[in-house]
């Protein structure tokens, strides 16, 4: 059986319990040709997985019989076949189990090997695994191969095995693997991006920091973003002024504005000093303040004529939320995002900010109905980390906020945004003014930020979070 669960957080919740119910232990008539073929297709890809699974961790006396000897030209035949699945679980299995046996009776086939590509990286990689001594047999056979023509899940492969293998250096053969990479990079895929990026920056990076700092400009994924200030982060050839003050200050934003909690704070500070450690002294203290500015909120949403529509409540909605998409307007929608404020708090599809959580794809994990009641009460369902602190200091005051977390715990302060729609904004409060630190039972989304709205505006507005586009 398969089990799943729907909603969550005070939303309406369901455990589903999926099985088959039948006369006979497979579909029966009602299944399409196509069906079928599928299922037994599966069952056969799981008991080949399994058998292979079989010899994970098994000495060289436990193997089965299909094992022993040479087999064919001493190919251990009943799993070198699978080293080029295009199944990466059957795949994988295979090249465990191959390491698993004694070298002698592989290592010379693999590096002789001229067979497809995939069975080629795959066996290679079992082989770096093995033996890491055969680093620079595996790089004169890999450099051979012309990766421009491959598919991109073979030349992530290749660039994986190239991190394997060059990781006490690259030896003689770094001309080689540079005039391989350098035409795939950057490409169009973020991914393969990604990929090749930590290689060419440490090999070659005057060449590599440039374009690899203008894929950071244009980053937009808070994952892709860090994961490239991390490899740049020790270069010390490539870079001009414009590039520098363009990586410090991606450097700054990536710590969000709420604070470093947002951006990962040890590892942003360890990218930070490693950073500056490769700039000279007279520039190291420009670059640590560009890196230490968040950036600012811009300006709020001109609302000159809008005016009070109504304080919306869940009921007043009862009904009507089972339209088509085509009965709203998701440019509309987009517009009433910025009307209601959400822009300031939520990223939506690349844009936006990060106060809030991401709302990319949020349709997919509420309905309309829990998502609009979300919205219009959002204090009745909080996840911890966006609940607000009430400080309560020595002179008797009482301030509600969030309390923004440093790097430095040391510090006698500690800072708090009371303005959710200005997060960047924060007061500095000594910690010994503070008698007592309680969490409030609201959220820092405030409420009532569709009253400005029509009803239709308030639809249009559900349409667009549904990534609906008329």
């Amino acid at each position: 059986a398969m089990y799943f669960t729907t909603g969550g957080r005070r939303t309406k919740s369901a455990l589903y319990r999926v099985r088959y119910v039948g006369t006979s232990g497979r579909p029966g008539g009602n299944a399409t040709v196509q069906q079928t073929l599928r299922s037994e297709i599966s069952a056969q890809a799981r008991t080949l997985r399994r058998s292979l699974e079989w010899h994970h961790g098994k000495s060289a006396q436990q193997t089965d019989e299909s094992l022993r000897g040479d087999g064919f030209a001493g190919k251990l035949v009943s799993l070198w076949v699978h080293l080029g699945s295009f199944d990466p679980r059957i795949r994988n299995a295979a090249r465990i189990a191959l390491e698993h046996q004694p070298l002698e009776r592989w290592r010379a086939v693999a590096l002789a090997e001229n067979e497809n590509p995939r069975t080629l990286l795959t066996g290679w990689t079992a082989l770096i695994h093995a033996e890491p001594g055969q680093a620079s047999a595996i790089l004169a056979r890999l450099t051979s191969l012309d990766l421009a023509s491959f598919e991109e899940d073979l030349i992530f492969q290749a660039a994986h095995l190239y991190s394997l293998c060059i990781a006490d250096g690259p030896g003689v053969f770094k001309e080689a693997i540079l005039d391989q990479l350098r035409p795939l990079y950057p490409s169009q895929s973020d991914s393969l991006n990604g990929s090749l990026a930590p290689l060419l920056i440490a090999l070659d990076p005057k060449g590599s920091v440039g374009l690899s700092v203008e894929l950071l400009k244009s980053c937009e994924d808070p994952v892709q973003t860090v994961h490239y200030l991390h490899h740049l982060r020790h270069a010390k050839e490539g870079w001009s002024p414009p590039l520098r003050e363009t990586y410090f200050r991606k450097l700054g934003e990536a710590t969000g504005y709420v604070g470093d909690s947002r951006g990962l704070p040890t590892s942003l500070g360890r990218i930070r000093k490693d950073a500056l450690s490769t700039v000279s002294d007279g520039r190291a203290k420009k670059y640590e303040v560009l890196s230490a500015a968040r950036a600012r909120m811009p300006p709020l949403p001109d609302l000159t004529g809008r005016k009070f529509v109504q304080n919306w409540k869940p009921d007043d909605f009862s009904g009507q939320l089972g339209f088509k998409p085509a009965a709203a307007s998701a440019s509309s929608g987009r517009q009433a995002f910025e009307v209601a404020l959400c822009s300031r708090c939520h990223r939506f599809a690349g844009s936006g900010h990060a106060v809030g959580p991401d709302l990319t794809g949020v349709a997919g994990r509420l309905g309309r109905s829990d998502l609009l009641r979300a919205i219009l009460l959002p204090s009745e369902s909080i996840a911890q980390n966006y609940r607000t602190d009430v400080l309560k200091l020595t002179d008797g005051r009482i301030l509600t906020g969030q309390v923004i977390p440093t790097l430095d715990y040391r510090s006698p302060f500690l800072l708090l945004a009371e303005n959710p729609l200005q997060p960047d904004q924060a007061i500095k409060i000594r910690k010994v003014d503070v008698l007592n630190k309680r969490r409030s039972e609201s959220s820092i989304m405030p409420p009532g930020l569709l009253n400005n709205l029509s009803k239709q505006e308030v639809l249009d507005l559900l349409v667009y979070l549904e990534g609906k586009d008329n």
